[in-house]
């Protein structure tokens, strides 16, 4: 029985399946998982929930399950293109270093399990920073019963030569005195009407021959330089999960530049040719060829 079968088996049962009920159900438990939690909700049956709010719930599962199933397939051809990799399944029958691809279901005292389509082995590791979820690709040896990773592949955003963008500034507020500042350089202030929509936002901005395209983000916890640059590699934005929703925040595309607006701190940090700026609520940032970047107050 697949996941997507388990999740079906809860909601006929009234339970909703949260993000991090998903991860931690198996063929093994769901059913332990199950009864567990109608024993708990037995109190309030008396307040059943309309058919209105049910179909809602249906829904948002239905989008989390999509989500998690584009992300595994986008994050998975990205890792195909750096490594010839094998299932599982068939990797537990191969007795030379081999390569596979899999998502971080859960963390063991040894390392964590890493599944596929196919199966799944525990990577016997110090685990690399991993998290539960990751999709992930490792290079090693399957050994009794367990696999032995000697190298981690991160989707990761590509080494590229982007070349040098135009001179930009970015401000939350877009004062008179900003302007003047400003001169030709290419503007990107949270007073457009452009950017008041929905986090994440891209901004696409012409300058002359050349084009930006920029990537605004208001993280909803404060992160900084190193936590954010992890987000990076693992090719997605930090986001909040929430009871059957999970808002996609891939990162399909490649921004010139990432802006993390109303963050704490004022840092930049030029990511493999992807420029980073977080700004806090008083400053605004400023770049310019060949001299780079420096933070005001507004």
């Amino acid at each position: 029985m697949n996941k997507k079968d388990m999740v079906s088996v809860f909601l006929k049962e009234g339970v909703l399946v949260t993000p991090d009920l998903l991860e931690r159900i198996n063929e093994e438990n769901y059913e332990e998982i199950l009864m567990s939690l109608k024993e708990k909700k037995k109190p309030k049956e008396e307040n059943k929930p309309k058919k209105t709010a049910e179909r809602k719930k249906e829904a948002g599962v239905k989008d989390f399950l999509d989500y998690y199933s584009r992300k595994y397939e986008f994050l998975k051809g990205i890792l195909l293109k750096k490594m010839n990799a094998v299932s599982i399944n068939k990797g537990k029958k191969i007795f030379s270093k081999t390569s596979i691809i899999g998502r971080v279901k859960e963390k063991t005292s040894r390392g964590f399990v890493i599944e596929d389509v196919t199966g799944e082995v525990e990577a016997v590791t110090e685990g690399k920073g991993t998290v539960e979820g990751d999709v992930i690709g490792l290079k090693g040896w399957f050994k009794e019963g367990g696999f032995l990773p000697e190298e981690f592949v991160w989707p990761d955003i590509p080494l590229a030569n982007r070349g040098e963008p135009p001179n930009f500034l970015l401000t939350r507020k877009l004062t008179e005195k900003i302007k003047e500042r400003s001169g030709k350089d290419v503007v990107i202030s949270l007073d457009s009407e452009e950017i008041k929509t929905p986090d994440p936002r891209w901004i696409d901005v012409s300058h002359g021959e050349r084009k930006v395209s920029a990537l605004i983000l208001r993280p909803e916890n404060p992160i900084g330089e190193e936590g954010f640059m992890n987000f990076l590699k693992r090719r997605e934005l930090p986001h909040e999960r929430k009871a059957g929703i999970y808002t996609p925040y891939l990162i399909e595309k490649i921004p010139n530049i990432v802006w993390l607006i109303e963050n704490k701190g004022n840092w930049t940090k030029n990511y493999r040719g992807v420029i980073v700026v977080s700004t806090d609520h008083e400053s605004f940032f400023q770049y310019k060829e060949n001299e780079g970047g420096k933070f005001e107050k507004i």
